[in-house]
C-alpha cells in the first residue's frame, strides 16, 4: 500500500490509501521489457518505485544518475574552460547534487514522477548545478585545517 496525496479544488488535499494495482492506473509510467538506453533504464526503475514500492529502485536511480551526470559534466568541460579548472571531485559533487535533487523530488512528493525523460530532467539539473550561482555562495568562506584559508 502506498500513500498517494490527491489534490481537490480549493485549498486543502486529501490522502487516500491507494494499493498497487490502482497505481498503474494513477501513473501513467513507460516500462521497457529490454531497456537499451539510459533514459529506458531510469523509467523501468522509476516504475520499480513507485508501483512496487522497491526502495531498491531508488539507490538504483541515484547510482545511474551519477553515472549519466558525471558523463554530462565531462561533456560540459569540454566546450568551457571554467567547468574545465573544476577539479574531479568537483564535477562529481556537481554530478551527485543533481542526482541527489531527483530523488529527493521522490522522496518529498509522493506524486513525482518523470513522465518522458528522466534523463532531460538530469540535463536540466546538471545545467542548474553547473551554471548557477547564488549571491551567498561567494560570501563562504571555507576553510580548511591543514592551510589557510581559501575560499
Amino acid at each position: 500500500m502506498r500513500f498517494v496525496k490527491r489534490f481537490t479544488s480549493g485549498r486543502r488535499s486529501n490522502i487516500k490509501r491507494v494499493d498497487s494495482r490502482q497505481l498503474s492506473l494513477l501513473f501513467d509510467i513507460p516500462y521497457y521489457s529490454e531497456a537499451q538506453t539510459d533514459n529506458q533504464r531510469f523509467m523501468n526503475m522509476q516504475k520499480r518505485y513507485i508501483i512496487d514500492n522497491d526502495i531498491k529502485a531508488l539507490d538504483d536511480m541515484y547510482r545511474l544518475g551519477i553515472r549519466v551526470a558525471l558523463k554530462m559534466v565531462n561533456k560540459f568541460s569540454a566546450a568551457n574552460r571554467h567547468i574545465q579548472n573544476l577539479t574531479r571531485m568537483e564535477k562529481s559533487e556537481k554530478a551527485h547534487n543533481a542526482s541527489s535533487y531527483i530523488i529527493e523530488q521522490y522522496i518529498k512528493r509522493p506524486t513525482f514522477y518523470i513522465k518522458k525523460s528522466y534523463t532531460a530532467y538530469l540535463y536540466k539539473r546538471v545545467q542548474y548545478e553547473l551554471f548557477y550561482h547564488r549571491k551567498i555562495d561567494a560570501a563562504i568562506i571555507y576553510c580548511d585545517m591543514t592551510n589557510a584559508l581559501y575560499s
